[in-house]
């Protein structure tokens, strides 16, 4: 099965986000992977547009993906949506063992797309954060650019 965009009957709303980010000089190209888990690296993550493209892109795909977030941007009622988009809020200012967390997250449900942004911040940065890779490791699941 083939499952790039351009062979899918797009909803109506799928519709709308592709011409949006065709309006916007985006093309979507290549083909979402037929798994039911994976973990996405968003690189670089250079702005708080690239949430807005983002959003835009798996609306335009209709593929229902997780994110990690800063816990601030959780405040309400913002946080009631960023959480029903699937938004996972993150503290952090301490030491949670949340590569953990979610390698039992992975465990736990049958299907999981996460999209992890590996530099931590939106600052221009010298390396990665490892975060993303080890939750890979430990839960068993590729890693997608």
């Amino acid at each position: 099965m083939d499952n790039s965009i351009s062979n899918q009957k797009l909803t109506f709303l799928q519709r709308v986000f592709s011409k949006l980010l065709s309006i916007l000089g985006w093309t979507i190209v290549g083909q979402i992977p037929e798994l039911q888990k994976y973990l996405v690296v968003g690189a670089p993550h250079t702005s708080n547009w690239d949430f807005i493209y983002f959003v835009m892109y798996i609306n335009a795909v209709g593929l229902k993906v997780g994110f990690i977030g800063k816990d601030s941007a959780f405040w309400w009622p913002m946080g009631l949506i960023l959480k029903k988009m699937g938004g996972i809020p993150v503290n952090r200012r301490s030491r949670n063992n949340f590569v953990e967390q979610i390698i039992d997250t992975y465990h736990q449900r049958s299907s999981l797309i996460l999209l992890i942004t590996p530099e931590g911040t939106r600052k221009k940065t010298e390396y990665w954060k490892s975060g993303f890779y080890y939750i890979a490791h430990g839960a068993h699941i590729p890693i997608i650019l």
